[in-house]
């Protein structure tokens, strides 16, 4: 696939590994819808990567409301027309022991993503898809990163330079949008080298 002009729609995309994934299709000639829970942080990051030459419009955009959804989408496609690439990133984790999980924060994960629970649902969902779309040229991969160095779910972690960085994971994915058209990545899993 072709970078360069393609309109790219990134959730999650004001921090970590989000940000890295704009940022990288930006550079690379992608133009951008994002969003994000806030719109202090959309406004921000569309400010540096306007300044910084990368086209991007953005608006606040819960995923796990489907009004919000919609209204997302529609600004989207009325902005931009339909997108060629999307990157479903955002994600919330709850990181405790799951009798310590209240059902409300259950919901909340499973709405956005869950944590282990929801990530096998998603990666399951995406082989479904992956199977019922490409036939029609469409691609679907799921990118499996290990630990990143962001501040997600606000862990301390002791040594960063065992961790991967979030632009590790935007030149993943990357290069699962740039491989040939006759080939194509459905999973691909990149963990740091030396945990």
């Amino acid at each position: 696939m072709e970078l360069a002009g393609a309109l790219a729609v990134v959730t999650g995309a004001t921090h970590g590994i989000g940000r890295a994934i704009g940022v990288a299709l930006g550079q690379a000639g992608a133009k951008l819808a994002i969003c994000a829970r806030t719109d202090a942080a959309v406004r921000a990051t569309l400010g540096d990567w306007n300044r910084a030459g990368i086209d991007a419009i953005g608006m606040r955009c819960d995923v796990s409301d489907p009004a919000c959804v919609d209204a997302f989408a529609a600004f989207v496609t009325g902005q931009r027309g339909a997108p060629s690439i999307l990157v479903n990133n955002a994600g919330i984790g709850r990181f405790k022991p799951l009798e310590e999980l209240s059902l409300e924060e259950w919901d909340e994960m499973m709405g956005v993503n869950a944590y282990c629970a929801s990530k096998h649902a998603v990666l399951g969902f995406s082989k479904a898809l992956m199977l019922e779309v490409r036939k029609h040229g469409v691609r679907v991969v799921a990118v499996c990163p290990g630990s990143v160095d962001t501040s997600f779910g606000n862990r301390q972690r002791g040594n960063r330079d065992r961790v991967l960085k979030p632009e590790d994971v935007a030149h993943a994915v990357v290069a699962a949008l740039t491989v040939s058209d006759g080939a194509m990545m459905s999973e691909l899993d990149i963990r740091p080298t030396n945990p």
